[in-house]
């Protein structure tokens, strides 16, 4: 259930590095605006106020330690729709004798979203129904404790429960299939995850191959006729769709009576086998018959056509009907009645195994007595003769295979036919290669003896495609798409006979939606999954290999099928490849150079247009946060002059968030009282204090922490006085009316950690002008960027610095932070780039180092990737393919080279979203494009006429190139979550005109 999903991360990733490319320059790392704030854990250590020159007195420090602890819930997951009865296990949740009764409130996810039927059974357990919650995904379970005259506590348990759509079902397509089985249906609903398992009606569960949560599909058992319920079952629940499936019989011929007749026609025959519902067409040569079927489609009667053309010999009979078509070769033969001259007309079927066994049917003409013996070769066979036209023998064995003569003999005349019989020593020895993905089209190359030209090849009762029989020895062939992956059976059929080899042939699923390439390398079969953004299969996208397709070899190009999955398969097929892959209404994507048997692709579906007319603008809706109130109390250090700002903020949830306006009252002079209107959630609550700056902008010299503060929305309720509403809110007139707010009462921070350790940044061989090139193109600002990370609390901007060609660079850090948050650590950026109003932009390198503690160490930025001096994208002539090509700096080589290289190609729309709205830019993504780290020139095809919806519109194009290097990223083994935790990476934007 927490399955990454890298589509709409790298979506995110991309809009916020372009506008931060086109406008702010460096923001995409790192963000800006004011930090949030909340609380309701007190402090587990108190210190003490010191005025201004005064020490503080730590005889009096105080400890106030957690009266609530949550330590499990049983059970740990439930429905989405909530209902379900959980137990909580933890302590504290009884009073003590005599205290006032206590009130909770138990909380899933940061909606807030509250248990009803609370019940305290004892202090270790509590329980209650879970609530509704939109998604299924893993959230953090709070408990919040107040008691009348004390202050709140609260207790949680991070993803400590997990909600799962409930299993339903709401299709199946198709809605039949035949009685042997085999048919690849997709199931639809919702609460479909992997371990799913498919039965029909009482039949032994299947485990199905889940497309996403809303589809799976499976292959049908053999089923008698009739019409069958489907059941889905997972840990989720089961649910059953009745009457969801219908089965029928197959179109099977298998014997006909008589099986030789008249030039002329008129022999009323008779055929046995299944599928024979009306109506059915059969195909006497080219010639209809015509028949009736019987009620049981078991048997079909059928007066034969005359030959055509009027000649002796066997043809075909094809029955075809809705439910398929089967051929019985050379199932009927014609004979001349006027043609005296003793002969043998045909055997069928012509061929047997050198065990013999099989029945014959032979036809001859011209004998006027009765036939006395027939020898396959120099063996009499067991024969009996129906009429004096046909026979039926049973074929001896024989010792090697190969052709034989047929000899006739009836009284003294005697017939022979040179080599017209063959005994084959038919097998399966093997498959190269011997596994290949579910969607099927894989070349495989089947090794045996006895093939003929009339082979067959059926996986799994499907037949293979593409069929070429090189000789007696090789087959090549094409495998039908599966239903699900496993070992299958391979049957050969030649010259009248079969073989099955059991367990011959593997499918697999190559999806994977956190390994985007794997496998192995290409060595005749990549198997591609297309997926959107939202992770969702992509049906009927265009996926080609190479930048020209050739009309000549279809099999390097396609559709892929409902499981959004294609095979391109051949002998060119091998080693790095590139392949492209797009669909109408969705940008492209392409793999380039990459040497992995199984591939991910994303395409981004483009945005629809606001709708015509346009509806009218929502009127703007807020929130209302939580207030917190408290007071600030300083400690005395080296800048405590008892005269400095100070202003109180909290943690960011994500920079890209921004914070509520904490209002006038979040800031003061050195110390005393303070009131923020906060952010919801975890966080850190945190004074900073320093100088203010002839630029308006604070210069922090010392910092204070409350950590572990959680706070929820307030309700947001009119009210003209506090009665009106719910405990710890207060009725507040904030323009409009009197509203409840939520408030925190005595969150004192202490103001204890001063910013007295430099902390140094080395950057080592960066690509800036005058550190190590004189090259005019190079950057000439260096930037850092240090920010704390408090894990599930939040994130803190600590400082920036940005400054002229320069490769050491300082940040005032504090030497250590305070006991009660020694689990956050920091992390230092640092960029090359131009700058302007103190802003970094591209081209540019980057590099990140994670996971900090110590701030006397030197941090030492490394390594560096070139810089891009620019990206030239080109068109050859107006039916190539476009031409990218890139050119790094410095020219001197680096040691490291990026893992890939992610390309994006966009352009933007203007739109106005609803009436009355201002007009702004939307992003389109056409292209996204990875390419080997090493790679600085590759192609972009020109769809051929099947994929030709495809192509670009002349237009003005940006192209965004961002080089990752990331240690734990291999190219051809790449996990996307890997490459984007990168180390360095280097960025760059150039406008193009596409024309064709």
């Amino acid at each position: 259930m927490n399955e990454f999903r890298p589509s709409r991360f790298l979506t995110i990733l991309f809009l916020a590095t372009t506008f931060a490319l086109l406008g702010s320059g460096c923001s995409d790392l790192l963000g800006s605006g004011e930090n949030e704030i909340g609380a309701n854990t007190p402090s587990s250590e108190e210190v003490p106020e010191a005025t201004p020159g005064d020490l503080p007195d730590d005889t009096e420090t105080t400890s106030v330690e957690a009266t609530i602890s949550l330590n499990s819930i049983q059970p740990n997951r439930g429905s989405t729709e909530g209902g379900d009865l959980v137990e909580i296990i933890g302590w504290g949740f009884e009073d003590d004798q005599g205290a006032a009764p206590s009130t909770f409130q138990i909380t899933f996810g940061p909606t807030g979203a509250a248990c009803t039927q609370v019940q305290v059974v004892s202090d270790t357990n509590i329980q209650c129904i879970t609530p509704a919650y939109a998604l299924a995904e893993n959230v953090t379970v709070r408990i919040l404790k107040a008691a009348e005259g004390q202050p709140p506590a609260t207790a949680l348990l991070e993803s400590g429960f997990e909600y799962f759509d409930p299993v339903a079902i709401t299709g199946i397509q198709p809605d039949r299939g035949p009685s042997e089985g085999g048919t690849v249906v997709a199931i639809f609903g919702s609460g479909l995850i992997d371990g799913t398992t498919v039965r029909f009606d009482d039949s032994s569960p299947i485990e199905a191959a889940v497309v996403d949560s809303h589809t799976l599909t499976v292959s049908t058992p053999a089923l008698e006729r009739g019409t069958y319920s489907v059941t889905v079952t997972n840990m989720n629940g089961t649910a059953t769709l009745p009457a969801a499936f219908r089965t029928f019989d197959p179109v099977r011929l298998d014997a006909i009576e008589p099986f030789a007749g008249p030039i002329g026609g008129g022999t009323e025959a008779n055929i046995t086998g299944a599928g024979f519902v009306e109506p059915t067409v059969l195909m006497v040569g080219i010639t209809s018959a015509e028949n009736t079927p019987n009620p049981f489609e078991t048997e079909m009667a059928f007066v034969t056509p005359a030959a055509n053309p009027p000649v002796e010999g066997p043809v075909d009979l094809v029955a075809t009907n809705e439910n398929g078509s089967d051929r019985l070769t050379n199932g009927f033969v014609y004979f001349d009645p006027d043609n005296n001259t003793p002969r043998v007309i045909a055997l069928v079927p012509a061929a047997s195994p050198l065990e013999g066994g099989i029945t014959i049917s032979l036809v001859v003409g011209g004998f006027t007595e009765t036939i006395d013996t027939v020898l396959f070769g120099a063996t009499e066979a067991v024969c009996n003769q129906l009429n004096p036209w046909q026979l039926t023998c049973d074929a001896p064995a024989a010792d090697a295979e190969g052709a034989v003569d047929i000899t006739v003999t009836a009284g003294d005349v005697s017939v022979t036919e040179i080599d017209a019989f063959q005994y084959i020593d038919l097998r399966l020895d093997s498959a190269i290669p011997s596994e290949g993905a579910i969607a099927g089209g894989t070349r495989v190359e089947i090794q045996g003896n006895g093939f003929g030209a009339d082979s067959r090849i059926f996986f799994d009762q499907r037949e293979a495609t593409d069929i070429l029989v090189v000789n007696s020895q090789t087959i090549i062939a094409r495998t039908p798409a599966a239903g699900s992956a496993g070992l299958v059976d391979v049957r050969v059929e030649t010259w009248g006979i079969e073989r099955n080899a059991e367990d011959f042939f593997t499918y697999f699923d190559p999806a994977d939606l956190n390994n985007w390439t794997g496998g192995g390398p290409i060595d005749g079969a990549v198997n591609i999954t297309v997926v959107s953004t939202s992770g969702e299969r992509v049906e009927n996208a265009f996926v080609m290999m190479g930048a020209l397709a050739d009309p000549t070899k279809d099999h390097l190009y396609g559709y892929t099928d409902s499981r959004g999955q294609i095979t391109i398969s051949g002998l060119e097929v091998y080693g790095a490849q590139s392949f492209h892959a797009g669909k109408v209404g969705f940008g492209k994507f392409s793999w380039i150079e990459t040497d992995a048997q199984n591939l991910t692709m994303q395409i981004t579906p483009k945005e629809d247009p606001p709708p015509d007319p346009l509806p009218p603008c929502p009127e703007p809706t807020s929130m209302v946060p939580p207030l917190i109130r408290g007071d600030v109390f300083r400690i005395k250090d080296d800048f405590n002059t008892g005269a400095d700002m100070v202003v109180v903020t909290t943690s960011y949830r994500t920079f890209s968030e921004q914070l509520p306006d904490p209002g006038p009252n979040s800031q003061l002079m050195s110390n005393g009282s303070y009131e923020i209107w906060a952010r919801t959630g975890d966080m850190v609550l945190m004074a900073l204090a320093g100088e203010v700056t002839d630029e308006g902008t604070l210069d922090v010299h010392a910092m204070g922490f409350r950590p572990f503060v959680y706070t929820e929305a307030s309700s947001g309720l009119a009210c003209d006085e506090d009665s009106q509403c719910e405990t710890s809110e207060e009725c507040m007139d904030l323009g409009d009316g009197g509203v409840c707010v939520l408030v925190y009462e005595d969150m004192d921070i202490y103001i204890d950690t001063p910013l007295k350790q430099p902390l140094k940044i080395v950057l080592d061989n960066p690509p800036l002008q005058g550190v190590t090139s004189l090259n005019a193109l190079l950057p000439t600002h260096a930037a850092s960027y240090v920010w704390y990370d408090f894990g599930y609390m939040g994130l803190h901007m600590m400082g920036a610095s940005v400054l002229p060609s320069t490769d050491t660079v300082y940040v005032d850090m504090p030497f250590r932070l305070p006991q009660s948050m020694d689990f956050a650590t920091f992390n230092v950026d640092t960029s090359v780039g131009n700058s302007a109003d103190g802003q970094i932009f591209p081209p540019r390198s980057d590099t990140r180092t994670y996971g900090l503690t110590s701030t006397v160490d030197p941090v030492v930025a490394s390594p560096f990737l070139k810089t891009h001096s620019k990206i030239s994208p080109t068109v050859s002539n107006a039916l190539g393919p476009m031409n990218f090509e890139v050119e790094l700096l410095p020219e001197t080589p680096f040691d490291v080279q990026p893992s890939a290289n992610v390309h994006w190609m966009y352009n933007f729309e203007t739109i106005i979203p609803c009436d009355g709205a201002m007009p702004i830019p939307r992003a389109i993504i056409h292209w996204f494009a990875i390419s080997p780290g090493n790679n600085v020139q590759f192609d972009l095809p020109i769809f051929p006429q099947m994929g030709a919806g495809l192509n670009l519109p002349s237009d003005a194009y940006y192209w965004q190139l961002m080089a990752l290097y990331s240690p734990n990223a291999s190219y051809d083994e790449l996990n996307i979550g890997s490459l984007f935790d990168w180390k360095s990476r280097a960025l760059h934007v150039s406008n193009f005109s596409h024309t064709q």
